[in-house]
Order: structure tokens, then C-alpha cells, then sequence
């Protein structure tokens, strides 16, 4: 049952004895809705951008503006080709003032980042930004529906996660038994 995505295999659903797959994702998809699930994003694509130029970068390739977003903020954007068609949608964090982590589809991640090489090597050389590709260096669990933050905490974390000290959208850096990275997107 595993979908093929960005070289990683990962499950594509888990049924009981005797489900098929339209009834386990429709129990997967309610258990999730009314209580919690966990979901491996690690095939998601990932790529950390660093340079003093990479706002610039940032606001040319997608619909919208990163001018104003906050250190520890993300932002949902939609990255298109240069002749209009979308290539690509997904969060981007701002991890300081010239640094951000940017997040792109399982099955697109490799044609992103041939295209943002392209427009810094070819279109705007100008531009002094740095792309690091992190897709196999960081891991991405996602611990979604309600009872996520109770899940997380049960877990022992070291981040206040009530909704006042971690909304949504934001990001922050956790030490426990190894250093990681925690986002708020629901």
C-alpha cells in the first residue's frame, strides 16, 4: 500500500482485515478530522535559502510578497513558471533575516529546485542567494486534528504549545533529545 513520491516510499493508507482502500482512507481521513493522525511529510521537499538577496528571490517567483513576513512566521504561496502556470504551491518559514526554509511537493521538489537554480544562474545571476537542498536531512512528521497539541505534549516536548504562545503559521527551535524544528499550520 506505499505511493511512490520524491525517492522516498511511504504508506499510502493502513487498512484493518477485510477494508479496502476507499473504506480505510475514509476512516484514516475521520479519525484525523475528530481526533489525531499522524501523516510522514518527509518526502516533501525541503530547501533551506540563505543570502542577502533571497526576499527578492522569494517575492519574483511567487504570487506573493515575503518582505513583511516575521522571523518564525510562514507563509503559504503559490510558485509559478515565468509564463504563468502554477509549478508549485506550499509553506515557506522565515528562520532569520536572510534565511528561509522552503517547502515544496513530493512529486515537484526535484523540478523546483532545477527551476530556482535556473533563474539564479541564468536570469538573475545578479542575485547572491544560496539553496541548499535538506529534503533527505530533515525529517517531517505531521501530527494533525484536534488532539495534536495534546499528542505533542504527551510526548515530553519542551515548547508551550497553547495557541496564544504558538499560532498558527509559526515555527520555532526545540531542544530535547536532539534539536528540531516544530510548525503550526493547523
Amino acid at each position: 500500500m506505499n505511493e511512490a513520491g520524491s525517492n522516498f516510499r511511504r504508506p499510502f493508507y493502513y487498512p484493518e482485515p477485510g477494508e479496502n482502500m476507499s473504506s480505510a482512507v475514509n476512516r484514516e481521513a475521520l479519525a484525523v478530522r475528530e481526533k489525531v493522525g499522524i501523516y510522514d511529510g518527509t518526502p516533501l521537499g525541503k530547501f533551506e535559502l540563505h543570502g542577502p538577496d533571497v526576499t527578492t528571490f522569494l517575492n519574483r517567483i511567487y504570487t506573493n510578497s515575503w518582505d513583511n513576513l516575521e522571523i518564525g512566521q510562514g507563509r503559504f504561496g503559490l510558485m509559478l513558471h515565468e509564463d504563468g502556470r502554477l509549478l508549485d504551491d506550499g509553506v515557506t518559514f522565515r528562520l532569520g533575516e536572510n534565511h528561509f526554509l522552503l517547502s515544496a511537493g513530493s512529486g515537484t521538489a526535484d523540478a523546483v529546485y532545477a527551476h530556482m537554480m535556473r533563474l539564479l544562474q541564468v536570469v538573475w545571476p545578479n542575485l547572491r542567494v544560496y539553496v541548499t537542498t535538506v529534503t533527505s536531512q530533515w525529517a517531517n512528521i505531521c501530527v494533525c486534528g484536534p488532539k495534536a497539541r495534546e499528542v505533542l505534549v504527551a510526548t515530553g516536548i519542551d515548547i508551550n504549545l497553547d495557541s496564544d504562545s504558538f499560532p498558527f503559521m509559526s515555527m520555532c527551535k526545540g531542544f530535547g533529545w536532539r534539536e528540531y524544528f516544530l510548525a503550526s499550520l493547523v
